[in-house]
């Protein structure tokens, strides 16, 4: 039974990490964060330009962004670069759809929930 608490615990934390990280992200007053300040990654950037409707995530991205993070909760020990070849796709461009999903609202609302979701099924999954 304690076993089933902390890896609740554990699935729930990278939920709430995932929440976090995106708000910070979106928090104009976070250090270091400046709205008029040009891109750390200007390959993105300029990528992100050439790219008609760059803001709109192709669904088959999503799921690959999903798998990755679905695959680092059921092995913790699984690294990002582990994780994102898996789904044969590299850590910029898991990053790059990450940015995508996090500009489009109800996009990252349906994900977390499903991320979430996948997380409880697991701990339950789990319980003796």
């Amino acid at each position: 039974m304690d076993g089933m608490k902390a890896m609740l615990g554990i699935n729930v934390a990278l939920a709430g990490s995932l929440l976090m990280g995106s708000w910070l992200a979106g928090c104009s007053h976070f250090p270091g964060r400046a709205s008029n300040v040009a891109s750390p990654q200007p390959w993105l950037s300029a990528q992100q330009d050439a790219d008609e409707g760059s803001d709109q995530v192709k669904p088959e991205d999503v799921e690959k962004y999903i798998k990755v993070y679905q695959a680092m909760q059921r092995n913790r020990a699984l690294t990002i670069d582990q994780a994102t070849a898996e789904q044969h796709m590299s850590v910029a461009q898991f990053r790059e759809i990450e940015g995508r999903v996090e500009r489009d609202g109800v996009l990252r609302e349906r994900v977390r929930s499903q991320l979430l979701k996948s997380a409880k099924q697991r701990s339950q999954s789990l319980a003796p």
